[in-house]
C-alpha cells in the first residue's frame, strides 16, 4: 500500500537487505514500475564481494580510523575507539564507498575523514560500507587518522612526555603516517606509516606528534592534525615536531 500510494512520484528508493548467499527467483507482485536506484556511482567492477550497509552517523567526533591498502584500493575502518558513536554498527575491514550516497570509493583516506569531518554538524551522515560477511571482526580500539603528519613550536612542555624533541622535514604530498590517540586521552601520536612513506627513515612508530611548523598540536585530535598537515601538503617543506 505504501508503494502504491507513492506511485505518482517520480521516482521510489526501495532499500533491501540481501542474503547474498541464497538463490532467488522474481516474486510476482512487485510493481514494475518501481525504478532501483544504485546507491551512488560507485564502480561495482572494483567491489569486494559482501553486503552493503548503510550507517547512519550522528553530529560530531566518530573516533573512526581509516587506512588504504598499500597496493592501494578502496579505505576501509583500520579500528576505532570505545566512545565511537556507531561501534555497534560498524566492523573493522568495512570499505567505505559512499558518504550521502556521494562515492568515495576511490578516494584516499585523509580526504574520506576530511569529507566527514566537514558534515560533522549534519543531524546525521549516511555511510555506505561493503562487509566481507564471511569473515569475523573484533572491533579494535584505537582512534587513528591516516593523514599526513606535522610538527610544533609553542608546546607546553609542562604536558610533554619525556623524551627527545626531533624536528622531521616532510616533502609536498601525501606522507602515508596514520596518527591515533591514546584511549584515555593525550598527544596524537604515530601508529603506523606505509612503505611508500617520504619519513619512513626518520619518524618511528610510538612518535608523539606536538608541532607542525611551530604551532602546537599537541592538545588536538588525530583527525585535526592529520588535516593541517593535508592543508599545508603543497609547501616545499613541513615541520614536523616529535617526542
Amino acid at each position: 500500500m505504501v508503494l502504491a500510494r507513492k506511485s505518482n512520484q517520480r521516482e521510489r528508493k526501495i532499500t533491501v537487505l540481501r542474503d547474498t548467499k541464497a538463490e532467488r527467483t522474481p516474486v510476482a507482485g512487485l510493481a514494475s514500475s518501481m525504478p532501483v536506484q544504485a546507491p551512488t556511482d560507485f564502480d561495482a567492477n572494483n567491489a569486494t564481494p559482501g553486503t552493503r550497509i548503510d550507517i547512519f552517523a550522528p553530529p560530531g567526533k566518530l573516533g573512526v580510523v581509516l587506512d588504504v591498502p598499500p597496493e592501494g584500493g578502496t579505505a576501509y575502518v583500520k579500528s576505532f575507539n570505545d566512545t565511537c558513536p556507531i561501534k555497534d554498527q560498524i566492523r573493522q575491514g568495512d570499505k567505505i564507498i559512499a558518504i550521502d550516497d556521494e562515492d568515495v570509493s576511490k578516494k584516499e583516506a585523509v580526504d574520506i575523514s576530511m569529507v566527514l569531518a566537514r558534515k560533522s554538524k549534519q543531524t546525521e551522515r549516511k555511510i555506505t560500507v561493503l562487509r566481507d560477511t564471511k569473515a569475523e571482526r573484533t572491533p579494535v580500539a584505537g582512534l587513528a587518522s591516516s593523514m599526513p603528519v606535522q610538527a610544533p613550536t609553542d608546546f607546553d612542555a609542562n604536558n610533554a612526555t619525556p623524551g627527545t624533541r626531533i624536528d622531521i622535514f616532510a616533502p609536498p604530498g601525501k606522507l602515508g603516517v596514520v596518527l591515533d590517540v591514546p584511549p584515555e586521552g593525550g598527544t596524537a601520536y604515530v601508529k603506523s606509516f606505509n612503505d611508500t612513506c617520504p619519513i619512513k627513515d626518520q619518524i618511528r612508530q610510538g612518535d608523539k606528534i606536538i608541532a607542525i611548523d611551530d604551532e602546537d598540536v599537541s592538545k588536538k585530535e588525530a583527525v585535526d592534525i592529520s588535516m593541517v598537515l593535508a592543508r599545508k601538503s603543497n609547501q616545499r617543506e613541513r615541520k614536523i615536531t616529535v617526542l
